[in-house]
């Protein structure tokens, strides 16, 4: 049992930290593009950051993919899907 709840604390601790990350993300995100993103637009899986978003905004994502993908480096985003 003692392992089975270290497990689930690590894992719990791991998805507290992306939720958290989630804020400062959206923030970085909406400095770079000049627009509005809120957290709840944000998804992660594997270090791939998806962002639902209107076409036009992601038409700008593309242009600045580079410089977000710079300051992303420290939440270990390496792609923007």
């Amino acid at each position: 049992m003692s392992l089975f709840h270290t497990i689930l604390e690590d894992i719990t601790k791991q998805l507290r930290s992306v939720e958290g990350n989630k804020d400062d993300i959206a923030n970085v995100v909406s400095t770079i593009l000049g627009v509005p993103v809120s957290a709840n637009q944000l998804q992660i899986k594997q270090n791939t950051l998806f962002i639902s978003t209107s076409p036009t905004i992601k038409s700008a994502i593309r242009l600045k993919q580079t410089a977000l993908l710079r300051e992303l480096q420290i939440y270990k985003i390496t792609t923007i899907g």
